[in-house]
C-alpha cells in the first residue's frame, strides 16, 4: 500500500505527521448531558495507556448511528484519505455505524488506517444479529416518528394560541 501511494505522491514524508483518532458517539443529547461521551473517551483512553496513543484527536457525534452524515464520521474519513490518522480507536463497531461496518473498515483499510474497536463482541449467531438489526431499526423510526409527532403538536398549538378568542353569545 505504501508503494501505490508513495507513487501516486501521496506518501506522508514523515510518518510521525499521523496521528491517532479516537471517535465518540451517543444517540442523544440527553446521553451527551449524561456525559457518555467523555466516559467512552476515558474507556478508550485508560485502554489504550500501555500501547501508547499517539497526540490523539477526539471526535465526538451525537446521532443515529444510521445516519451516514454525522459531521465526525466524516470528519474521521476525510482524515484518513488525506492520511492524517494511522489508528482509529472506538469502544464498540455499533459506536461508529449501526450497519455496513465492514465497509468502513475496508475503507480504512485501504487508506493505511487500523480500527481498533476495544470491546469486540463475540460471535453472534445469524438470529441474534437479526433482533440487533430490527431493534436499531425500530429506534431509529421511533425516533423519526416522535419528532414528527411532536412538531405537529407543536405547530397545531401555533395555530390555537393564533387564533382570536371566541365568546358564546
Amino acid at each position: 500500500m505504501a508503494e501505490l501511494l508513495d507513487r501516486c505522491g501521496l506518501l506522508l514524508e514523515d510518518e510521525d505527521a499521523r496521528r491517532d483518532a479516537i471517535y465518540v458517539r451517543v444517540s442523544s443529547h440527553e446521553q451527551k448531558n449524561r456525559g457518555d461521551l467523555d466516559r467512552q473517551v476515558s474507556d478508550i483512553m485508560m485502554a489504550c495507556e500501555k500501547e501508547g496513543l499517539d497526540r490523539p484527536i477526539i471526535i465526538r457525534d451525537t446521532g443515529s448511528g444510521l445516519n451516514a452524515k454525522r459531521k465526525g464520521l466524516l470528519r474521521l474519513i476525510e482524515m484518513a484519505k488525506n492520511h492524517e490518522v494511522k489508528r482509529i480507536f472506538i469502544t464498540n463497531k455499533d459506536r461508529l455505524t449501526r450497519f455496513g461496518y465492514e465497509y468502513l473498515e475496508e475503507l480504512f483499510s485501504m487508506a493505511d488506517v487500523k480500527l481498533i474497536a476495544l470491546q469486540e463482541k463475540e460471535d453472534k449467531d445469524l438470529q441474534e444479529e437479526l433482533v440487533d438489526d430490527m431493534m436499531s431499526l425500530l429506534a431509529s423510526f421511533s425516533g423519526k416518528l416522535y419528532r414528527i409527532r411532536g412538531n405537529q403538536k407543536k405547530k397545531m398549538r401555533e395555530i390555537i394560541d393564533s387564533m382570536p378568542d371566541q365568546e358564546d353569545e
